[in-house]
């Protein structure tokens, strides 16, 4: 159902018999001309769901009238975790200041510096060239990742957003 949080704007949709049996009349209705849209509290919702190979991830998907940052407001304070934050924080309105205000922190990366000395190479993503979004634990024993589809911006508080998170994520 977290795409009835996010109000996606569907524009081809076909329901196919397989995928129908699998969803429940709620969200079958996001292949409908009305779709149920979430329009009452709560405005954030987990999810947990597993891949193919049976890994569980869980996500948390915010709509609109949730007028609070995702990473620091929300995410935070569910995993109960210090977040480090990459996304795109230029333009309109201006980016979020980093939170320090709770009882955990998160964390803006302004730059993320790559080398590769055997082949003699360096890359550089700074926060105002590299549109990803993504989120890490500060502490790397608890090995949280998120990648999400919101960047932290005064603007895009009012926004609607899904997060998807795996615990024990290790990148070799």
């Amino acid at each position: 159902h977290y795409l009835l949080y996010c109000h996606p704007n569907i524009y081809k949709k076909e329901l196919t018999k397989g995928v129908k049996k699998i969803l429940d009349k709620t969200a079958q209705s996001l292949f409908s001309e009305k779709p149920h849209f979430i329009g009452k509290p709560p405005f954030v919702e987990e999810f947990r769901f597993h891949s193919k190979a049976g890994v569980e991830f869980f996500g948390y998907a915010k709509d609109e009238m949730e007028e609070s940052d995702l990473y620091s407001n929300i995410l935070s304070k569910y995993l109960n975790e210090d977040l480090i934050v990459q996304s795109w924080r230029s333009g309109a309105k201006g980016a979020l200041s980093p939170s320090c205000d709770s009882r955990n922190t998160v964390s803006d990366v302004l730059t993320i510096h790559m080398a590769f000395p055997n082949r003699k190479k360096e890359i550089l993503f700074t926060f105002t060239t590299d549109h990803s979004k993504w989120a890490i634990s500060a502490d790397s024993a608890n090995s949280v990742v998120c990648i999400g589809d919101v960047n932290r911006m005064v603007k895009k508080i009012h926004f609607y957003s899904y997060l998807p998170i795996k615990y024990n994520f290790f990148l070799v």
